[in-house]
Order: structure tokens, then sequence, then C-alpha cells
């Protein structure tokens, strides 16, 4: 029952499109950082960069060592933290006021 109701919320406000676009942000700078960057010798690598910098986790094992790939990797982050941010507001807002509809 919970997971009907997270579903639709998640149809409600639109998040799906908001992650897609994260998504395919996040696929097209690891294709670019992939050919850019010399420590990110293949696709994989670039999109495990890109999850690592858009999750704010920073693990360290890949960095960007040119200045092309740190401004692509700054803009990346915040744009991140800007979705993930605008995406919790939006599903707390409509939970918050259609709480009636989701109580038990």
């Amino acid at each position: 029952m919970k997971r009907r109701k997270l579903w639709h919320i998640i149809r409600k406000t639109k998040v799906i499109e908001e992650l897609a676009v994260l998504l395919i942000s996040m696929v097209l700078f690891a294709i670019l950082l992939a050919r850019l960057e010399p420590g990110i010798a293949t696709f994989g690598d670039g999109f495990w960069y890109t999850f690592s910098v858009v999750t704010t986790i920073g693990f360290g094992d890949i960095v960007a060592v040119t200045v092309v790939g740190r401004i692509l990797s700054v803009i990346l982050g915040l744009y991140g933290l800007f979705i993930i941010a605008i995406i919790t507001s939006i599903v707390v807002n409509y939970y918050q006021s259609n709480k009636d509809y989701f109580e038990d």
C-alpha cells in the first residue's frame, strides 16, 4: 500500500521527468569525461564518476584533472544537488498538502 502511495506522488508531481533529465545529463557528462579526462578511460568509469559527483559521495578513486573536467564536475555536482533538493521538496510538499488522502 505504501508503494502505491509513493508511486501516486511520483506520477502526480512529475518527478520522473526530473530524474530522467538528471540521468541523461549523467550519461552525457560521462561520455564527455571519458573523452576529455586522462584518468577516465571508459564510459563505465565516467558514469561511476558522475554518480559519485551527483550523490556527493566523491570516492576519490577517479578524479578530474583537466580544467574542463573540473568545470563539468562542478556543474554536474551543483545540478545534482539542485535537482535532488527540488525533487525532495516537491514530494514532501505534495504529501503534506494531500495528507488526508494518504493516511490509512
